[in-house]
């Protein structure tokens, strides 16, 4: 009897180690199983973001796709040739306004009107400079008929023109020359049109015009010096 209550205490601690590995292992297996709910929960919530995010790709993908495959398609519609087969005669009569549109217009009134104009532009702009060209050589003509001017002498006259936007032009003449010179001076300075003007003497009023070309300067009083102004003909 001794004897086996010596096995039981030997056996005792051995009995108190078991129970108490055999307790944390129950409170290991029972904490498994509480988690299992949320690690089950936290793999499905897993599971649909990535196929969310899947499905976004896919469609960004496709929408990507059909884009480009319209834009292709709209470009090859704008540069081929209709899908519908027409016939020669129908083709032609498609082409017909096109071809009209793109045809010189020979026989159009308006461009007919246009190169009729276009010589007569032209022969209008010869004879302006025709015209500009014979007046350069009239001037010349009148400057090269007063010859050079003469000094200071009792037989010469101080004849001074004012013209119209106020600047003088001044020469010397012999008092034996006509009032055509005094006309040439005025006409070669380049200033005024020929044939436009009268020269007036203001005080007292005087108009010295065609009938007194052929006077000189002597008999019409403007020796030994005058002051002439240019009026311009209305």
């Amino acid at each position: 009897m001794s004897r086996v209550s010596e096995i039981g205490k030997a056996l005792r601690p051995g009995l108190i180690t078991i129970t108490r590995g055999g307790g944390s292992g129950l409170i290991r297996l029972a904490w498994k199983l509480l988690l299992l709910p949320i690690s089950i929960t936290a793999g499905v919530l897993r599971l649909i973001t990535g196929s969310v995010r899947l499905g976004f790709w896919v469609g960004a993908g496709v929408l990507s796709y059909l884009i480009g495959l319209t834009t292709f398609v709209l470009q090859q519609k704008s540069t081929s040739s209709p899908l519908v087969s027409v016939s020669p005669e129908r083709s032609e009569a498609f082409h017909l306004p096109s071809e009209i549109e793109n045809r010189p217009n020979r026989e159009s009134p308006t461009a007919a009107t246009e190169t009729i104009s276009l010589p007569r532009q032209a022969k209008q702009d010869q004879n302006q400079v025709e015209q500009e060209a014979e007046s350069a050589r009239l001037l010349e003509k009148k400057a090269l008929s007063l010859g050079p001017e003469p000094e200071k002498w009792p037989d010469v006259t101080q004849v001074l023109v004012r013209l119209p936007n106020g600047e003088r032009k001044g020469r010397r003449f012999h008092c034996s020359v006509t009032l055509q010179s005094v006309y040439d001076f005025v006409d070669s300075s380049g200033c005024i049109e020929v044939g436009s003007y009268t020269l007036v003497n203001f005080f007292p009023r005087v108009l010295y015009g065609e009938d007194d070309l052929s006077s000189t300067l002597e008999v019409l009083g403007l020796c030994p010096q005058a002051s002439l102004f240019v009026e311009l003909r209305t």
